[in-house]
């Protein structure tokens, strides 16, 4: 039918595909996210109506070099994740994510993120630090992409093999603090 949305099974290979990606792909990384933010704190308005509703959750799969990057170095040969879109006002908004693979800790994917960026024309500057969020080790990355800075922690979930992430351009540290908060001890 033509127009109709591409359908994968999760459970067959990828045969070839880079990425391969639908809402429910993979319902249990989807019930993983947050379904809401807590408005920024301290904020005058913040009342259960001020909580931000996070966009639909997609999930999917990495499948090829071209998209696990230095992950397959590490052993890395699919990648799942899901995601939603907190719709923070401006054009931009704040992605919050989970990404699971067997062996796969914020390091080892900051590592991948920040290779791939320093490969991209358009990067100006990478830095990185280490955190800690909920008492578990993570890592922040700062980009400057064509004079926009990009922001994208990730740390270490309280499921095996699943990293937290949040992915935010020219966010304000409130914000970006509010959507860290929104995972909880998750």
């Amino acid at each position: 039918m033509p127009g109709a949305a591409a359908s994968y099974d999760p459970g067959a290979p990828c045969n070839g595909a880079d990425e391969q990606s639908q809402a429910g792909f993979y319902p249990e990384l989807e019930a993983l996210l947050p379904t809401a933010v807590p408005p920024p704190s301290p904020s005058p308005d913040a009342t259960p109506e001020a909580l931000a509703t996070l966009g639909p959750p997609q999930s999917g799969r990495f499948c090829s070099t071209a998209t696990l990057g230095t992950l397959v170095e590490d052993g890395v040969t699919e990648l799942h994740f899901a995601g939603s879109l907190w719709p923070t006002g401006d054009a931009q908004g704040i992605s919050l994510a989970v990404y699971r693979a067997t062996g796969l800790t914020a390091d080892l994917l900051a590592d991948s993120f920040t290779a791939a960026a320093s490969k991209a024309s358009a990067v100006a500057q990478i830095s990185t630090q280490p955190l800690t969020v909920v008492g578990r080790h993570g890592v922040r990355i700062s980009v400057n992409n064509q004079d926009q800075l990009q922001t994208v922690v990730f740390w270490g979930s309280a499921t095996p093999d699943t990293v937290n992430a949040v992915i935010a351009a020219d966010p304000s540290e409130a914000r970006l603090q509010a959507a860290i908060a929104a995972f909880g001890a998750r």
